[in-house]
């Protein structure tokens, strides 16, 4: 077992957003004994690194659900969407009642609306968020790879079902209680994935992988070890091999230690 990916939210991260007490002292272990340890999320590069500032250089990071993948500062993958394709879908979007869009690029994530709940919850994904006039005019100047949709009703019964054949063209995707995501078709962690194991000539048997939501699924199809935690979505309960504790009882670090027998100093 050479890689490590998890998801955060809802996976290693705790409900109130905060890290395992126990992750950098278990990274310092992994590191030890030439494990990757990376992560695979619907937020934000930048994000991620800050969150893992200390060891990030030597981390691997699938980002905005596949769409962008960087190993410590370099981006190594990503998709783009055409200029020409985002049109449609804002302007679905922009007739949406309690829904908001967010332009992922490379460089930075793009919102053109003030509202104070979509602002709170955009900042906690996107450490380079710009407020702007107008996000088509502001994606002329990026490299747009997602587009994320912070639904204030639900993301399943209202933005995606009022969605629903308007972007065929698109990846869709929940990615939370109130966000759907939007790529390129055959976007996702588990594509992303792909491109790393043909890069790096890794084995699906060198790769253990945690997700609790439908944004998982194809990443954990990729790997021979998939894990959900207990408060995982009951159609990743069902594809994953093993089962851990929840996100809440550090069932990420849980389950790593007992796959590596590892004992931290303040077990």
């Amino acid at each position: 077992m050479k890689y490590i990916f998890t998801d955060m939210d809802g996976t290693l991260l705790h409900s109130d957003k905060s890290l395992p007490k126990q992750l950098f002292p278990l990274l310092d272990e992994l590191q030890k004994r030439d494990i990757s340890f990376g992560i695979a999320s619907g937020r934000q590069y930048y994000n991620l690194y800050d969150q893992f500032r200390e060891y990030a250089d030597h981390m691997l990071f699938i980002a905005e659900n596949g769409a962008v993948m960087f190993e410590g500062k370099q981006c190594i993958y990503h998709n783009e969407i055409a200029y020409d394709m985002l049109d449609e879908p804002v302007q679905r979007i922009r007739e949406l009642d309690h829904a908001w869009c967010v332009l992922c690029g490379i460089q930075n994530a793009y919102v053109e609306n003030d509202n104070v709940e979509f602002l709170e919850n955009c900042r906690m994904y996107y450490r380079n968020l710009q407020l702007v006039d107008d996000v088509m005019e502001a994606a002329k100047h990026d490299t747009i790879c997602k587009i994320s949709i912070y639904d204030a009703i639900d993301s399943e019964t209202h933005t995606k079902a009022n969605l629903s054949g308007h972007v065929d063209q698109y990846h869709m995707v929940t990615s939370g209680k109130h966000w759907v995501d939007l790529t390129n078709p055959n976007v996702n962690k588990g594509t992303a994935l792909a491109y790393l194991k043909q890069l790096k000539n890794i084995d699906p048997q060198d790769i253990m992988a945690f997700g609790d939501f439908m944004n998982d699924y194809e990443m954990l199809l990729e790997c021979t070890e998939s894990y959900a935690p207990s408060n995982a979505h009951p159609d990743i309960l069902k594809l994953a091999r093993y089962h851990t504790a929840s996100n809440d009882e550090d069932g990420v670090i849980q389950a790593i230690k007992n796959r590596f027998q590892i004992k931290l100093k303040d077990d």
